[in-house]
């Protein structure tokens, strides 16, 4: 997983452009130019942000290439953060099911 984030890096990194336009970033990023479109309507919609932080310039939309690499970077510490999560999540169950076994088997 991390060499995807070293890839994206890269990839990010070389673009001519420090701002750039939404067909750029799906493309580098592997998404549908429509994702990112979807993800700027639920930040008017909510007012949460989703996806990589974007700008206006002028009228056209623009993702700060910057940003785009810090979000690809979020992106990966709440994957491990979610993967760590669940094994802890995954253990503990283990240890419940041990501990239930052990207590049958004390009782037969």
């Amino acid at each position: 997983r991390m060499n995807i984030v070293r890839m994206l890096e890269e990839r990010i990194l070389e673009l001519p452009a420090q701002m750039l336009t939404t067909q750029a970033v799906a493309d580098v990023i592997g998404l549908k130019r429509r994702t990112l479109e979807n993800w700027r309507s639920l930040k008017r919609r909510t007012g949460r942000h989703v996806g990589p932080r974007w700008c206006y310039v002028g009228t056209s939309v623009r993702y700060d290439r910057t940003e785009l690499l810090h979000w690809v970077r979020r992106q990966q510490l709440i994957r491990e953060r979610q993967e760590a999560q669940q094994a802890l999540t995954d253990l503990a169950a283990r240890e419940r099911l041990r501990r239930d076994s052990a207590a049958a088997t004390d009782c037969d």
